[in-house]
């Protein structure tokens, strides 16, 4: 029998005890903490630095990441509602406490903002520590992607940051959410952070001696941000924005990122290179960058335009009733789809000549 798609309905909650629900995505975010914490202390005897240093680095972990993480998809995915509410960044509830509140529990987390608050909480306690700072930071960029393959598997168990639809036979059904399949992008992900942190780390015990500052931490950047960049592609939009916008937020997030880890890891790199390669590399970096503008292009002003708009938006953008409701005018205005076709027509005509 061909497998068209996997029906995915597990149960995000791990154990109920009163109102107190045990979740799966905190055990598994636990662990993963647990595992990086370990393999820190045995980075730390292996340069000769006591391993109950690490401990220290605990407290300043954990609130960079959720401070971060917060403020990040509370500024740049939902900034018109937390402008407009923002004591709710911080609100384990929404309403009036005694006038109808509902407890929700704080949802919301940007990798990208938990990634920022994990180097500026290391860079905070390497100083109180007087270590190197950029020292510290290769070290610790190896264990934060160890804990990123567990909450991207603790995404999957919650059934959220979902992929787009698509025929692939190993295609999830989440029947939480939809009965559509949708490519199982949290799995990508966290096969993708396994191999990076098996690369690191093996990259780490085998030039640990002449490693320069800052070159692992640029590697680690570079490779977990230029594939997250690529994932975006295929997942849902998180905002109305992300529908009709040549890059979601999170590529946009990614691209400052990408850079620092380029000047990171290379910095200190002799390379060479004669006119003929650096036309050559350039005319394949320009031509990557144009197709994949060109997909996009297409992707969207296809999306917009076509018909009919139950079986389209919904499946491809809609995260929620609202963001189909401002995808359903915008779509109706038509304009935008004009200009993607229109700027889509220049490339083309550009590439032609």
């Amino acid at each position: 029998m061909i497998l068209n798609h996997i029906v995915w309905e597990f149960d995000p909650v791990l154990l109920n005890i009163s109102s107190f629900s045990l979740r799966w995505y905190s055990v598994l975010m636990a662990l993963g903490f647990y595992l990086g914490y370990l393999t820190m202390r045995k980075i730390f005897i292996l340069e000769n630095i006591p391993a109950k240093t690490v401990d220290s680095f605990g407290i300043f972990l954990v609130l960079g990441l959720f401070i971060g993480g917060r403020l990040v998809h509370c500024l740049f995915y939902e900034t018109e509602y937390y402008l407009q509410f923002p004591l709710d960044i911080i609100k384990p509830w929404r309403g009036a406490l005694g006038n109808g509140a509902v407890y929700t529990g704080i949802k919301g987390m940007a990798s990208h903002g938990g990634v920022l608050g994990v180097i500026i909480g290391v860079i905070i306690n390497a100083r109180i520590k007087k270590l190197p700072v950029l020292w510290t930071l290769d070290r610790f960029a190896i264990v934060v992607v160890l804990a990123g393959i567990f909450i991207r598997i603790g995404n999957l168990f919650n059934s959220e940051i979902l992929g787009i639809q698509t025929s692939l036979p190993w295609a999830f059904v989440f029947a939480r959410v939809s009965n559509i399949p949708k490519h199982p992008v949290q799995l990508y992900e966290a096969i993708t952070y396994m191999l990076i942190f098996l690369i690191s780390y093996n990259y780490y015990l085998k030039n640990r001696i002449k490693l320069k500052n800052g070159e692992l931490l640029g590697l680690v950047l570079l490779l977990v941000f230029v594939s997250r960049f690529f994932f975006e592609y295929i997942k849902d939009s998180q905002t109305v924005s992300d529908a009709f916008s040549l890059l979601k937020m999170g590529q946009l997030l990614s691209i400052p990122f990408i850079l620092v880890g380029v000047f990171l890891f290379f910095r200190n790199k002799k390379i060479i290179l004669n006119r003929t390669q650096i036309r050559s590399w350039s005319e394949k970096i320009i031509s990557v960058l144009i197709l994949l503008l060109l997909i996009n292009i297409h992707t969207l002003a296809q999306s917009i335009d076509s018909d009919p708009l139950s079986n389209n938006l919904s499946r491809n953008y809609g995260r929620n009733d609202s963001v189909n409701h401002a995808i359903y005018s915008i779509k109706h205005q038509n304009g935008k789809a004009l200009r993607l076709f229109r700027i889509r027509a220049k490339i083309e005509n550009a590439i032609v000549l």
